[in-house]
């Protein structure tokens, strides 16, 4: 049978599920969360998606972080939605999580097979201190490429050095010693945990920050939350969220040009049920 596609305004609508029955959980069990990235961005500047975006990104201060992984089962109980790990990782040994709808099978970027996903990664404390706080914050930048090349399937990308190198040397190594992306992962998560959260007046997006030692805002933009207005509900956002995305984006209310508007490239499909 051929595959009916879903339509952007459609993949919207299953994200969103996605993140409703997220927050909920999240509010039953007392668990804080915030909007971050361009979900932030979303909800400050369209009340929602960014139009041509197909994602949604959490962020959970450390130690609501660890206390979901822990109610994994009872997640999925409660909401019918799998907490996964990073690539093919085991949720123990992932430096972040996706909530994932096992009903629907996407390609990323044309030729990745995952299920539809919103992502959600741990805020970890980060130092006052400039130069410490981009030591910390490259450092992560490093060990999380090392583990997004070792687990990044080589046919992600065709034609270049990479992709040889991933296809020929990095993958059947990985294929044989598995414990050797285990331990990037965990060499990842110590360093986004070299400050706790909560011990230092700043925090921010450590093991999967995009923007690096920019992703370092006040402790209270995390912990004092505001609800903010996202397709028609709301949910909890940074307090701080114009410093936060500033910081980020510069003149985040400017739209980019059409060539800087990226997405994940998704196809998406619902399993068919025998």
């Amino acid at each position: 049978m051929k595959r009916q596609y879903l339509s952007t305004d459609e993949i919207h609508a299953e994200l969103l599920s996605i993140l409703q029955a997220f927050a909920s959980f999240c509010d039953s069990h007392h668990l804080r969360y915030v909007l971050i990235g361009g979900s932030m961005l979303g909800a400050v500047r369209h009340k929602g998606f960014i139009p041509w975006d197909d994602d949604i990104d959490v962020g959970m201060p450390r130690p609501d972080y660890e206390k979901l992984r822990t109610l994994e089962q009872l997640f999925y109980e409660e909401t019918g939605y799998r907490l996964s790990g990073y690539r093919s990782l085991k949720l123990k040994d992932s430096p972040m999580v996706k909530v994932v709808d096992e009903n629907i099978d996407c390609l990323e970027m044309g030729t990745v097979p995952v299920k539809l996903w919103i992502d959600l990664v741990p805020v970890d404390g980060l130092p006052a201190n400039d130069t410490l706080n981009r030591l910390i914050c490259e450092s992560a930048f490093v060990a999380r490429r090392i583990l997004s090349i070792m687990l990044t399937p080589p046919n992600e990308r065709s034609g270049s050095v990479g992709t040889f190198v991933k296809k020929n040397i990095i993958h059947p190594v990985i294929s044989v010693i598995p414990s050797i992306a285990v331990a990037q992962s965990k060499l990842l998560s110590a360093i986004s945990q070299s400050v706790s959260f909560g011990s230092s007046q700043y925090a921010g997006i450590v093991s999967f920050g995009v923007y690096r030692s920019a992703e370092r805002i006040p402790l209270e933009g995390w912990t004092k939350r505001v609800l903010v207005e996202f397709e028609n509900s709301r949910y909890s956002g940074i307090s701080c969220w114009d410093q936060y995305l500033r910081q980020l984006y510069g003149d985040y209310m400017k739209l980019p040009p059409e060539n800087k508007r990226e997405t994940h490239g998704l196809k998406a499909w619902r399993v068919e049920v025998p």
